[in-house]
């Protein structure tokens, strides 16, 4: 019985995945410089947009799957992460940055759904350098 166990959560381990998130600014322009990727900068906040993020579209296997294999992801709260030319006075907002720290495209300011915020990921993707 215990085997089965073992295995059911093995196999729920593997195929449960998550974004690859950064919590460091630096660590992930770093990242995303020497793998010449461009960045998704997510800041946060304890607001209701911000937990539908995290419970509906982020566990999505199609975002997952596609920022990890075109982005560099950072998450990082609104308040205190943020650096001084990314931040901003409402939650959630993403910045879309090539691996030189330029902006791709306008910043996505809200929560979408999954099927929208991985067209967003695309665009960017195809604008980046």
């Amino acid at each position: 019985m215990l085997r089965v166990i073992v295995l059911a959560f093995l196999f729920m381990s593997l195929e449960a995945s998550d974004i690859a998130w950064y919590k460091s600014y630096t660590e992930a322009s770093a990242a995303a410089k020497k793998a010449k990727k461009p960045m998704v900068v997510y800041l946060h906040s304890e607001c209701g947009a911000c937990k539908y993020l995290d419970m509906k579209v982020f566990n999505d296997k199609g975002i997952i799957a596609y920022m990890n294999d075109h982005f560099v992801a950072v998450s990082l709260s609104l308040k205190n992460d943020a650096p001084k030319n990314l931040q901003v006075a409402v939650a959630p907002v993403f910045h879309y940055l090539n691996y030189d720290g330029t902006p791709i495209q306008d910043d996505l300011i809200g929560a979408t759904p999954a099927s929208s915020f991985l067209n967003d990921l695309k665009t960017a993707s195809k604008m980046s350098k």
